[in-house]
Formats: structure tokens, C-alpha cells, sequence
């Protein structure tokens, strides 16, 4: 399914991305992700776990997608992500290795949530 597009070795996640989108339920684009998140004990005052959490989810997941795209090569990720609360929701992460970047580092792109589990 992912054809001759190499997996990121390393996952980069911006802490900015962290507190002004996933936990930020004012961003115009969050799409309830943040009232999702929190749902599941992750905060604004400790935005370390989730990056954390994020960071970790493509090791533990199933790569499920990979592809080029206009500014580089982008990888889907689905499974469960470690929570503060223990509940672990399922997610898709997606990740993008920048065609001007390190040709080895996957940069987060965004996450979310998903009704159903892993079906491995």
C-alpha cells in the first residue's frame, strides 16, 4: 500500500501546533478536535503529553497510506494514541516528509479522531 516511499525514521511535532490548533477550541479549523482531546485528559496547561502522544503514534500504528504530494511525501497513520486518562481513542496522524527538508523526518501535519478501531 505504500509503494516505494520510504518511511519516516524520525517524527517532528511543533509545539505551537500543539497549543494554537489541537488544543486550542477557538482556532477556526480545530474541528472539535480540541474538545476531543481534552475529552480524553490531555490539557492546555501540560501540552507536552500530546505532543508526546503524537509523536509516538506512528511507532505503535499501522502505516495505512503513503504518498507523494505537491510539497512532499505524506504518510497516514492509524491507531490508538496514548492518553493521560488511559481510554487510548483511535486517530489517524498524518505526517509529511518535506521535499525541501531532511529527507528522513516526518513532520506533523494533523490528527483526527476516528469512530472506529484498528482493524489489525
Amino acid at each position: 500500500m505504500t509503494g516505494d516511499l520510504a518511511n519516516p525514521r524520525l517524527f517532528a511535532t511543533e509545539l505551537g501546533k500543539v497549543t494554537e490548533f489541537l488544543l486550542n477550541p477557538s482556532h477556526e479549523d480545530n474541528k472539535g478536535r480540541a474538545k476531543f482531546l481534552m475529552a480524553f485528559g490531555f490539557t492546555v496547561g501540560d501540552p507536552l503529553k500530546l505532543l508526546q502522544a503524537i509523536n509516538l503514534h506512528p511507532a505503535g500504528a499501522t502505516l495505512i497510506k503513503a504518498y507523494a504530494a505537491p510539497h512532499g511525501r505524506k504518510f497516514h497513520y492509524e491507531g490508538r494514541i496514548a492518553s493521560p486518562d488511559g481510554t487510548n481513542p483511535n486517530v489517524r496522524t498524518v505526517w509529511q516528509i518535506d521535499f525541501d527538508g531532511p529527507s528522513d523526518i516526518g513532520r506533523f501535519i494533523t490528527l483526527k479522531p476516528l469512530d472506529r478501531l484498528p482493524d489489525r
